[in-house]
This record gives C-alpha cells, sequence and structure tokens, in this order.
C-alpha cells in the first residue's frame, strides 16, 4: 500500500507517534497527551498495554512486524515496541540521540540509547546509516519469505548539539 498524501496527527512527537500506532486521536490516550514524554520522571507514562495497535493487529494477521528507529512511546519495562506487537525492534527509545555516540544529552554524561529488541547495544557509526542498513536488511530479509511484514522506519529530526529534542 502506498501512501501519497498524508499529515501528522499533532505538532509534537510522542502525540503523533500515539497516532500512527493506535490510529485514534492521540487525546485518546494519557500517553498522546503527555510532551516531552521524559524518561527520568517516576511517573510510569506509555501506551496501555492492553490497547490495540498497528503492529497487534497485522501480527495476529500473520505480518511480521517491525520497528526501526525512534520509539518514544514509555519506558521498560512496561512500554516498549516489543511490548506493542512489534516482532523486532532496532532503534533509540528517547526523543533524540546524538548522532555518532547515540546518547541522550550531553555526550560526556548522557545514557547509551542504541537497542536491539530489549537489549541495550553499542554500535559505532552515523545513526542515519544504522538504521538505514538495519531497514534494508529488513525488507531483503522479509521479502524473501512469503509472510507479508509491516515496517515502519523512523528517523530523528536533526538534533541540537546537546541531543536536543527530535520528531
Amino acid at each position: 500500500m502506498r501512501f501519497t498524501q498524508a499529515y501528522a496527527n499533532s505538532a509534537v512527537c510522542t502525540a503523533s507517534r500515539v497516532a500512527l500506532i493506535t490510529g485514534r486521536y492521540q487525546y485518546r490516550l494519557a500517553v498522546g497527551l503527555e510532551e516531552p514524554l521524559s524518561t527520568r520522571t517516576p511517573r510510569k507514562v506509555g501506551r496501555p498495554p492492553d490497547h490495540p495497535t498497528l503492529p497487534s493487529i497485522l501480527k495476529d494477521a500473520g505480518y511480521r512486524t517491525a520497528l526501526i528507529g525512534k520509539w518514544h512511546l514509555g519506558t521498560l519495562p512496561e512500554f516498549g515496541p516489543i511490548q506493542s506487537g512489534y516482532d523486532y525492534f532496532y532503534g533509540f527509545r528517547s526523543g533524540a540521540v546524538d548522532y555518532f555516540t547515540h546518547k541522550s544529552g550531553p555526550a560526556a554524561t548522557g545514557a547509551e540509547d542504541l537497542w536491539e529488541g530489549d537489549v541495550n547495544i553499542r554500535r559505532t557509526g552515523y545513526l542515519r546509516d544504522l538504521l538505514g542498513s538495519r531497514a534494508v536488511d529488513a525488507v531483503e530479509s522479509y521479502a524473501g519469505s512469503s509472510e507479508a511484514f509491516l515496517i515502519s522506519l523512523h528517523f530523528q529530526r536533526a538534533a541540537l548539539a546537546m541531543g536536543g529534542a527530535g520528531r
């Protein structure tokens, strides 16, 4: 399926992602009203685990599902791409990371934020190149089988020098 005309449901990141993954207006879920979505607060905010998502519905219909890139819809252990119906995740969970160090926040103090599934990993390379290569690998792998698939590829916008807000 090819979409040639679309728009973002909101001007901010998390709310647009809520609409994209759930098919609902962002204000219908508490996580869609949080911006910026902080990973440092003790309050647990994210997509409710029992709420259906596009990948969970497609997975139930026999699709293989992958998210490559930015998540920014809640933190582990309750809220993550694997918990939301994706079979595979490769990317970062926060709002933005440095393109080279893959850390959120200042390079000297920020936490490394590159993941494969629910495992924090370390890779060298420019973030967009890593994500793009992984997406190409996934397409080639999935296209070689007879199964239908969904791959969501989410780049971040240009981050500020200190790992600023991303979209």
